[in-house]
């Protein structure tokens, strides 16, 4: 089951909300948004992926969080891992491929 805050960032009035405040502030984004309409913010299955990506991008550039997911996910055969999957992997086999001790922490903590 998912924690209200992730039911609340899913909930399509929350976006449409989000996109009617940035459009109220921002001209170029208000013809961006008029143009293309608001995203369409889904996640898949269970958003776990999505978490674990926002998890190891957080202060990083995008080419070495690439770069460490990438590696990531070379630990389970080139596959995005299940959740039993990655709390199963040895941590430190899971640091070897780039994955700091306090993502690993905020990862391992996501599943619980």
């Amino acid at each position: 089951m998912k924690s209200n805050a992730f039911e609340s960032i899913i909930d399509k009035k929350t976006w449409k909300k989000g996109a009617a405040h940035v459009a109220d502030r921002d001209k170029v984004m208000a013809g961006i948004i008029g143009r293309f309409g608001a995203i369409k913010f889904e996640w898949g299955r269970d958003g776990y992926e999505a978490r674990v990506r926002s998890f190891i991008s957080q202060q990083i550039s995008n080419s070495a969080a690439d770069s460490i997911f990438s590696r990531f996910m070379q630990l389970y055969g080139g596959r995005f891992p299940r959740p039993r999957e990655f709390l199963e992997t040895p941590e430190g086999k899971v640091r070897r491929a780039g994955i700091s001790p306090q993502k690993y922490a905020y990862v391992t903590s996501s599943h619980e």
